[in-house]
């Protein structure tokens, strides 16, 4: 829920994909240096690194949009290559220490990803343990034939086999 930025009490689909083919994303922030790279330059990757991390884990305060800005025109100014050559961008997480992230073209991201799962649920607080989820039902979701979404319920063989990590606490 950080990393989306839910807050508490609001509604929003969870969409689970499986990829259709590897995909070929820019990595921004990188740990590794390149093979190319020559040894006397790797403090200097390091520092660049170092300042991409920083630009793309900063915690957004919900006042503006500056620190979206930022990183989303240092994606596209400095590592947006040619459609014919990437998906996408992975990036670091921000709830997620060392997580990563993915972006891709929406034109691309057809190509390489497919629906496999949507989850209606509610950002909720739980206290201590901070930032959960409720669910309200799950589907897989519209056919190429269909329109609406065919929805099932907690415990249901759909659920259980594409959302697994869902469990019923009240009936539990």
């Amino acid at each position: 829920m950080i990393e989306a930025r839910v807050p508490s009490g609001e509604r929003f689909a969870l969409i689970r994909y499986e990829t259709i083919r590897a995909a070929t994303l820019t990595q921004i922030a990188a740990d590794t240096p390149p093979d190319w790279l020559p040894p006397e330059l790797f403090a200097t990757h390091a520092t660049v690194v170092a300042f991409y991390r920083d630009v793309f884990t900063r915690e957004f305060d919900g006042r503006n949009d500056l620190t979206y800005v930022l990183s989303n025109r240092v994606a596209k100014d400095w590592f947006d290559l040619p459609d014919s050559a990437v998906d996408g961008w992975s990036f670091p997480s921000i709830a997620r220490g060392r997580g990563v992230n993915a972006a891709f073209r929406p034109v691309k991201a057809h190509e390489v990803l497919r629906v496999v799962g949507v989850a209606y649920c509610e950002a909720v607080s739980t206290g201590l343990l901070g930032p959960g989820i409720k669910a309200f039902g799950f589907s897989p979701g519209p056919a190429e034939s269909e329109r609406d979404f065919r929805w099932f319920q907690m415990g249901s063989a759909f659920q259980t086999s594409r959302f697994p990590e869902f469990h019923n606490y009240e009936t539990a």
